[in-house]
């Protein structure tokens, strides 16, 4: 078993390339896109000799577990994976 998440940065000409890889069991397709746009405000800022400043997060992994839930649908879906 590997790492979950590698990444490594290339120069191409006169340009930064981040290649990075993750394993999906950390990050779905919406977390990877606030990854990132998180990754490159911070990398741009960082490059330039600035400090990142972003935006805190909506909601915590905490608020995400205990929010209601969608309904009947959602309850047919977890009755049927028991």
């Amino acid at each position: 078993a590997g790492p979950l998440c590698r990444w490594h940065v290339f120069q191409l000409h006169t340009r930064d390339i981040i290649c990075l890889t993750l394993h999906h069991i950390i990050c779905d397709g919406s977390s990877l896109a606030v990854l990132g746009r998180d990754l490159t405000a911070a990398y741009d800022a960082l490059a330039t000799g600035h400090l990142p400043d972003l935006a805190p997060p909506r909601f915590s992994y905490a608020d995400a577990l205990t929010r209601p839930r969608a309904g009947e649908a959602e309850e047919a879906s977890i009755a049927f994976w028991r």
